[in-house]
C-alpha cells in the first residue's frame, strides 16, 4: 500500500431497417419530449434497467451476461440489473442504462417502431443501439426478434456485443464524470518534462517521487484513498498473468510497504491498449495484458481492488496500475474511474 503523505453489414436491407428504427427514435424524441431540453438521466451509473415481457426466458442469460461478479474483496456484480415489464417504459425512461428485449409481437414495441419491424427478416434477431434517446447521457439497446422461440438463441448470440456496449458505456461515463471539472494540467506539465510521461489526474492527486531513481513514480489521493503508480524498464517482458502478478509484487514489497495480490481473485485479458505519444501524430496502440484483481497488506491489515495495464513498447516494458483503499465500502466504481486514468496515459 502506498505512503500516503482507467460488421460490417452486409446487405441493404439491414442499414436500411436500422437507419429506419433511428429515424424513428429521433421522431419519438421529439414527440415524447416534454420541454424543448432532454432531461438529464438518472439511477446509478452500472444499473441497467431491462424491460421485457419475458423475464422467465431470459433471466439466468442476463444476470451470466451482467452481472458477473468482480471481488473488491468483497463481490460486487458488474452491473445492477433490475427488471421492468413493457408496460412501465414511459415511467422508467429517464434511466441512464436501458436495455429493451422483445419480439415485433408485443403491443408496446408495435406502438414504438411500427410497420418498421416489418423489414425484420424471418428466423432473425437484430441490436439496435441509440444514445439519448429520452435522456441526456443515456444509454438505450433494443434487441428484438420476429417471435419469441428466438429470444433465448438470438440473446445468447448478440451477449458479447451486449456487454462490450454497456461497458463501454458505464467507462465512458465514467471519464465525463471525472474530468467534469478539468484535470490537473499543470501537474500533467511537470510530470511529463521531468519523467517523459503524464496522466490526465484530477485535482487532489499529488506526485510522490521519492523512488523516481528506480523508474518507479506514483500519485496518491484521498476520500476514498486511491493511487497510480507508473513504472517502467529497459527490455521487454512476456505478457503473462502469473509472471506479472509475481512481477507487481515485487515492486509493491518495495516501494508499497510489503503489498502483495490474492492470485485467486485476479483475471487477466489481453486487451488493444491506446496511447498518445509525441513522436507519432496518432494514437498508439499496443497489445496489453489488462489485470483486475485484489491486493492485500498483512502488516497494515488493508486489501482492496487493483486494474494494471502491462505492455512493451519500443524495447521498453511498462507497468501501469491503479488501486483503491476504502475499507468497508464499495469499491467498484472507484476502480472504474482509476480504469480510466490509466487510459489517458501519454509518452513524451
Amino acid at each position: 500500500m502506498p505512503n500516503f503523505p482507467i460488421l460490417r453489414i452486409r446487405n441493404l436491407k439491414l442499414e436500411i431497417f436500422i437507419l429506419s428504427l433511428s429515424l424513428l427514435f429521433l421522431t419519438l424524441l421529439v414527440i415524447l419530449s416534454c420541454s424543448p431540453q432532454l432531461p438529464t438521466s438518472i439511477g446509478r451509473i452500472r444499473e441497467v434497467v431491462l424491460v421485457t415481457e419475458y423475464h422467465n426466458l431470459i433471466d439466468s442469460i442476463a444476470k451470466a451476461i451482467l452481472q458477473d461478479t468482480l471481488y473488491t474483496p468483497q463481490p460486487e456484480p458488474e452491473f445492477l440489473l433490475r427488471f421492468e415489464p413493457l408496460s412501465r417504459l414511459e415511467a422508467i425512461a429517464g434511466f441512464h442504462i436501458i436495455l429493451l428485449v422483445g419480439t415485433i409481437n408485443d403491443k408496446p414495441i408495435q406502438k414504438l417502431f411500427g410497420e418498421h419491424l416489418t423489414e425484420l427478416e424471418p428466423d432473425s434477431s437484430r441490436l439496435l443501439s441509440i444514445n439519448e434517446p429520452w435522456a441526456k447521457n443515456q444509454k438505450v439497446l433494443l434487441f428484438i426478434t420476429r417471435n419469441d422461440s428466438l429470444l433465448v438463441s438470438g440473446f445468447l448470440r448478440y451477449s458479447a456485443r451486449i456487454h462490450w456496449q454497456l461497458q463501454q458505456y458505464v467507462l465512458d461515463q465514467m471519464q465525463r464524470l471525472t474530468y467534469q471539472r478539468g484535470f490537473n494540467q499543470r501537474l500533467k506539465k511537470k510530470v511529463l518534462e521531468k519523467y517523459g510521461f503524464a496522466f490526465n489526474l484530477p485535482f487532489g492527486f499529488q506526485l510522490v517521487n521519492k523512488y523516481e531513481l528506480d523508474k518507479f513514480i506514483y500519485f496518491v489521493t484521498h476520500n476514498p484513498d486511491r493511487s497510480v503508480f507508473f513504472y517502467y524498464e529497459i527490455g521487454t517482458k512476456p505478457l503473462k498473468k502469473d509472471d506479472l502478478l509475481a512481477f507487481r509484487d515485487s515492486l509493491t514489497a518495495q516501494f508499497y510497504e510489503g503489498d502483495f495480490v490474492v492470485k485467486e481473485l485476479c483475471r487477466a485479458d489481453t486487451v488493444q491498449f491506446q496511447f498518445r505519444s509525441k513522436t507519432h501524430s496518432e494514437a498508439v496502440r499496443v497489445l496489453a495484458l489488462r489485470i483486475k484483481g485484489v491486493w492485500q497488506n498483512k502488516d497494515l491489515v488493508a486489501g482492496g481492488p487493483f486494474v494494471s495495464y502491462c505492455f512493451n513498447y519500443q524495447n521498453r516494458f511498462y507497468y501501469l496500475d491503479g488501486m483503491v483503499f476504502n475499507p468497508g465500502k464499495y469499491k467498484l466504481d472507484n476502480l472504474n474511474q482509476l480504469d480510466v486514468i490509466l487510459q489517458t496515459f501519454e509518452l513524451e
